[in-house]
């Protein structure tokens, strides 16, 4: 049995676990989206935070405008820290980047945490998976978009 972890954008991820090049995959979505085409769970939801450079002279208010999204954690936090950016991160990701100041903003986003699995029949590895993950056969069978 052979394993393999990938990261990519969220809309890279649902198409390949819709079209089954992916068995599995994690996602991160705005609160109310839900991925099209997959089976899916609800992992956990929550606020995000500004995460800036230290010593960013940052106004009383945040504008978002959104450059770019970065697809792993450490790229963005390496962004950060050359002050080439404003990081909007979960706040339960924060404690995992110490050195970097974090801003609680009013009317925060909302993010939800999805795990979604082809609607395929699942691979010998991606059914143990979801089994040690508490997935019943019966939710692994029930669409994520209905």
């Amino acid at each position: 049995m052979r394993i393999s972890l990938r990261s990519g954008a969220g809309e890279e991820l649902i198409e390949g676990v819709r079209q089954g090049t992916l068995d599995v995959a994690f996602l991160g979505l705005p609160v109310g989206v839900r991925p099209k085409g997959v089976h899916g769970h609800e992992l956990a939801r929550g606020d995000l935070v500004a995460v800036v450079a230290p010593g960013h002279p940052l106004a009383a208010a945040v504008r978002r405008e959104v450059a770019f999204e970065v697809t792993t954690v450490d790229f963005m936090a390496r962004l950060i820290r050359q002050g080439l950016g404003i990081g909007m991160l979960p706040a339960a990701f924060v404690s995992e980047l110490p050195d970097l100041p974090v801003l609680q903003l009013r009317d925060a986003p909302a993010r939800m945490e999805h795990l979604i699995w082809s609607r395929f029949p699942p691979s010998p590895a991606a059914a143990a998976f979801l089994s040690a993950l508490g997935i019943s056969a019966a939710e692994a069978s029930r669409p994520h978009d209905s």
